[in-house]
């Protein structure tokens, strides 16, 4: 179970994890090798796979064979070209709007933000309300990779 917050700038992600009736914190937003964020939402073994699937080059073919109907998890990522998710296909949804929310806390996160807040707020909101998530927040904004950086920084001829 997981919030994850998008206010059109920055990603927000609770940090409770369950099982078996027991919750724990950990990171569900990750820094890329490209700059991009990536969330987990969902199972989080099934995540992770996907998660480095895409860092290994997003090919459909080699798609992880991880997805049903009861256990699955959405990838959602923060890139350059704005907020993508993929869920039980190789195939991504962009997402188009100045705001969204992903997780058993969106409807609250989604809410939140419709009256003003940001990312964090909203998480927090979500946090405070579902018994889905909880245990802190995490964010993160788009960031090129420090080569990526100085090359751009660079005047041209």
């Amino acid at each position: 179970m997981t919030v994850i917050a998008w206010d059109g700038k920055t990603i927000a992600a609770d940090r409770q994890c369950s099982n078996a009736g027991m919750k724990w914190a950990t990171t569900k937003l990750f820094r890329l090798r490209n700059g991009e964020v990536c969330g987990i939402c969902g199972d989080w073994s099934h995540g992770m796979q996907v998660m480095a699937w895409y860092e290994d080059g997003a090919e459909p073919a080699s798609f992880p064979d991880c997805r049903s109907d009861e256990d699955w998890a959405r990838l959602v990522l923060l890139r350059a070209d704005g907020l993508w998710t993929y869920e039980r296909t190789p195939y991504p949804l962009r997402i188009e709007g100045c705001f969204m929310a992903f997780g058993a806390g969106a409807d609250f996160a989604m809410g939140a933000m419709a009256m003003g807040a940001d990312a964090r707020r909203a998480v927090e909101v979500a946090n405070q309300f579902s018994t889905g998530c909880g245990l802190g927040c995490d964010t993160m904004t788009f960031e090129k990779p420090a080569a990526m950086k100085a090359a751009s920084a660079r005047p041209r001829r």
